[in-house]
């Protein structure tokens, strides 16, 4: 955890400093007044909702006697404060003078699917040799990034950071904040082309990874993506089509590449893919096979994101954490492998762009090739995948009564996906009662 003296955060900052009191030192940054503690550096951003300067005399009543402000706001009345033109841009600043001081070494990944589930799987693997911490939640923003630099512990060794984006210069930001010794793309998708109009301008901001990447450091990208090819001369390829004997059951799936057969307790082979950059990091830092199989067979995902399991004479496979069509046709393929009836519950997919109505009408043309006995769907968009359905479809106005109806089905798999903010996450809770 970042810890240091009002004092040295002006030298970096170049920031004017008033002091007040004595007790200069502070241990760790928050940018949130409701969970500060008296002995953090505040920090107020400014928000699109919210200002954290307003919240600065709630911060002083709790003790704390460190904080930076910028140079539009009042200057309090008590405390040591810090001053500068931007508080953001000053957090960022912070994260990148602390993570320089620190003897670790920084794997970072992004792209339009799957990094998640990548900083994970890697998670599991490296933790078996190293003292590992990776980014929590969705901290993968200018934001987030900055304030998972500043908790790390003087003894990590290797810290494994996601990396969010929604339009161009995002992801260059925060390589440069983290200069990266292993940078991952996952894939390129259609997640934000309401932002960057193209596939290929989606790969053009992903690539923005290699800004901060280390002179000697290691950029690893699926080999079969034309988009993300011989872009950078130290590139390690993996190649999903040359994975072999794959199969799957509830309790997971399992698969051969390179001579060597895995098994893991997640499943898709959408995943195949995330597990086979994670095995060239794992190559890069010595983790031995037996490791690596080890790690695979008890991963830790986070939650709603392939979570499957047994509920009743059910089978649930909630993946209801986001949506976008390169992860739905890959959450239907994996649902298509299970030998049970198979339902799709289905909610909007959103920020895709002008085609918007079009790309949910194909998602209805298309359940049929995936053996979907049922599809329940919800949402504005969604009316357009019930309208041209090509298996039995039900639409809801109301969420509330998809788990009514759910709890008639009976011995089937019930898939949940939709993006975020749609909140299907409240339709599982009230079919398990909860």
């Amino acid at each position: 955890m970042f810890k240091t003296t009002v004092q040295k955060i002006a030298e970096i900052l170049n920031a004017k400093l008033i002091l007040r009191n004595n007790d200069t030192s502070f241990e760790g940054v928050c940018i949130d007044s409701r969970i500060i503690h008296e002995n953090n550096l505040y920090i107020p951003i400014i928000g699109a909702n919210f200002d954290g300067h307003q919240f600065i005399e709630n911060v002083l009543n709790k003790g704390v006697k460190n904080i930076i402000i910028d140079n539009k706001h009042a200057v309090p009345e008590l405390g040591n404060i810090l001053i500068v033109e931007n508080t953001l841009i000053a957090l960022q600043k912070l994260a990148e003078y602390y993570l320089s001081t620190l003897k670790c070494e920084v794997v970072a990944v992004t792209g339009s699917n799957g990094k998640t589930a990548i900083k994970d799987i890697l998670y599991n693997i490296l933790v078996s040799k190293y003292h590992v911490v990776k980014t929590q939640g969705n901290k993968n923003n200018e934001i987030g990034l900055p304030l998972t630099v500043l908790a790390l512990p003087h003894e990590v060794e290797i810290a494994v950071l996601e990396m969010g984006m929604e339009r161009f210069k995002e992801i260059e930001l925060l390589s440069n904040i983290a200069k990266p010794n292993i940078a991952i793309i996952s894939n390129i998708g259609t997640a934000h082309l309401v932002e960057l109009g193209s596939r290929e301008n989606i790969a053009k901001a992903k690539l923005e990874i290699l800004s901060g990447l280390k002179k000697d450091g290691i950029l690893i990208v699926n080999g079969e993506e034309k988009l993300l090819s011989n872009q950078y001369e130290k590139t390690t390829y993996i190649y999903p089509s040359k994975v072999s004997n794959y199969s799957q059951s509830v309790a997971g799936m399992s698969f051969e590449y390179d001579n060597e057969v895995y098994t893991t307790n997640i499943h898709g082979k959408h995943q195949i893919e995330n597990i086979l950059m994670c095995l060239e990091v794992a190559k890069y830092y010595n983790i031995p096979i037996p490791n690596i199989k080890q790690a695979l067979l008890n991963l830790e995902l986070t939650k709603m994101r392939q979570d499957i399991y047994v509920f009743g004479d059910n089978v649930i496979y909630d993946d209801s954490y986001k949506s976008n069509p390169e992860s739905l046709y890959a959450a239907l393929s994996t649902l298509q492998q299970f030998p049970q009836r198979k339902i799709a519950v289905l909610a909007d997919m959103l920020d895709l762009g002008q085609d918007e109505k079009i790309i949910h009408q194909k998602v209805g043309e298309n359940l049929i090739k995936y053996n979907i006995d049922k599809v329940y769907l919800y949402g504005e968009l969604c009316k357009y995948t019930h309208i041209y359905s090509s298996v039995p479809s039900m639409y809801f106005e109301d969420k509330n009564q998809i788990a009514e109806c759910l709890k008639e089905e009976k011995n089937a798999i019930i898939l949940f996906k939709a993006s975020r903010s749609l909140k299907m996450e409240e339709v599982i809770n009230q079919f398990k009662g909860e």
